[in-house]
């Protein structure tokens, strides 16, 4: 068993509920450990080795997500979610089998068999796969490099406990909490900061429909007596879209917002939606996924990281590129040193390991009075006539429009390409070219080009 901590904290807080919205589904954790070992025993009699990767793929229901992934750390296998991408998204690893809810999953040289009555299964019968170490525990997902897939994290089962340890201290999260899931399991931030760091104390764990949880928030905080939900600034966003009148909650104590940097002048609308506080949280994938936890005050125009958890250290590892370019002392690349550091990442067979304690980030940050500032990835800026533009910068004034839901900037030489997605984008225009003009004197086509997309999705991605 690679994960004894969790049917620890599973049996130890057998009473405790988990409920998935979508199925009417309520069950205690006693209930929840039991099905996932029934499918569990189902994997065993699959004969899959040890540590070889098993892709959970395009589940419905997140409930069902959470008990497969429990019953293949159950059994010594490394889960991996995929809830929205399609399955050649792993390409880059080499898994042994996909887990899904359909038969008909379409994959070369793969037998299938059904998995406790519920389930499918699609094992690979040729071929080299990867195999973990003795640590090696899941799975997780960075942001998407130029090449269209995501680079696959190896978290540990030391590591993934420090983090969730520090999760809970950081935010004060007890037994007595509900939380709301309305983020993607396959999201670090929603199933190691959110799912398993409530599992671990008890709580109860309430999961929002996938598609439609945003637009019923307020009826679930009220149904289910909700006290904390976790949010991106992109969830964020649609909140203040689907909901316009403010949710005078007696029972909401705090709403995290993190996954990304969120723009200071999204917060005044949140706290109009919201009657609670709002917490900044830092991080990302490769350290487990938090790093720093800060309450966002009323009147701050710009924020920090905030303080680092528990037995996390963060400092500077100084750029004179940066220096130069901005004129401050202090700037250069985030660096974290914490004991939830992941594995390595995986190519194919090889896991390309990574120092074991500290990583330098991409995140060009400067300290002033004792605070860390982020001003985004390395590059993520346009020089312009000698003035520096943050891509920030840009997306703080076109997120000024409500109807600006997610907007995605790379730079190629010294122009920019934009893809901004617009809630209903067929009976609304916003007007870029006016924007960006007044705020940056950036000129179309010769300073950037610009694609308008419809936002469909009501999910993280």
């Amino acid at each position: 068993m690679s994960f004894p901590e969790l049917s620890s904290a599973l049996e130890r807080n057998a009473e405790s509920r988990i409920i998935d919205t979508s199925l009417a589904v309520d069950i205690s954790y006693d209930h929840f450990a039991k099905n996932a070992a029934s499918i569990a025993k189902d994997l065993i009699r699959m004969k899959l080795p040890e540590k070889s990767i098993v892709v959970i793929y395009k589940f419905e229901f997140p409930i069902d997500i959470a008990c497969v992934w429990v019953a293949c750390t159950n059994v010594d296998l490394i889960p991996y979610i995929i809830e929205n991408d399609s399955l050649p998204s792993a390409s880059d690893i080499n898994y042994k089998a996909v887990i899904s809810t359909s038969l008909s999953v379409s994959i070369e040289g793969t037998e299938s068999s059904t998995l406790s009555d519920k389930f499918y299964i699609h094992i690979k019968k040729d071929g080299s796969f990867f195999t973990g170490n003795g640590d090696s525990l899941l799975i997780v997902t960075s942001s998407k490099t130029t090449s269209n897939i995501a680079k696959k994290i190896l978290l540990g089962r030391k590591g993934t406990i420090a983090n969730i340890q520090s999760n809970i201290t950081a935010l004060g999260i007890r037994k007595e909490d509900v939380t709301l899931i309305v983020l993607p399991m396959e999201y670090s931030y929603g199933l190691i900061a959110q799912f398993l760091s409530h599992i671990f104390v008890g709580s109860t764990i309430v999961f929002a429909p996938k598609i439609i949880g945003v637009i019923h928030i307020s009826a679930l905080i009220e149904k289910y007596s909700v006290s904390s939900i976790f949010l991106t600034p992109l969830l964020a966003r649609l909140m203040m879209l689907y909901n316009k009148d403010r949710i005078e909650s007696l029972s909401l104590k705090y709403v995290t917002l993190g996954g990304d940097k969120a723009i200071p002048e999204d917060i005044p609308r949140l706290r109009s939606i919201f009657n609670c506080r709002i917490i900044g949280t830092y991080g990302f994938a490769e350290v487990g996924p938090r790093v720093a936890t800060k309450e966002i005050v009323e009147d701050e125009n710009e924020y920090d990281l905030g303080n680092s958890n528990d037995g996390v250290y963060i400092d500077i590892e100084n750029s004179p590129i940066y220096s130069k370019l901005t004129g401050k002392e202090d700037i250069g690349f985030l660096k974290v040193k914490t004991p939830s550091l992941f594995l390595g990442y995986i190519n194919g067979n090889i896991l390309n390991k990574k120092n074991k304690t500290i990583f330098i980030t991409k995140d060009v940050t400067y300290r002033e009075n004792g605070k860390y500032h982020n001003l985004g990835r390395d590059g993520d800026y346009l020089l312009l006539k000698s003035k520096l533009i943050w891509f920030i910068e840009i997306k703080r004034e076109l997120f000024k429009d409500i109807h600006i839901t997610k907007v995605g900037i790379r730079k190629i030489e010294n122009r920019l390409k934009m893809s901004i997605y617009v809630r209903g984008l067929k009976d609304y225009k916003p007007d870029i070219e006016n924007t960006l003009s007044k705020c940056f004197s950036l000129s179309p086509e010769k300073d950037y080009i610009y694609e308008l997309l419809d936002f469909q999705s009501q999910t993280y991605k």
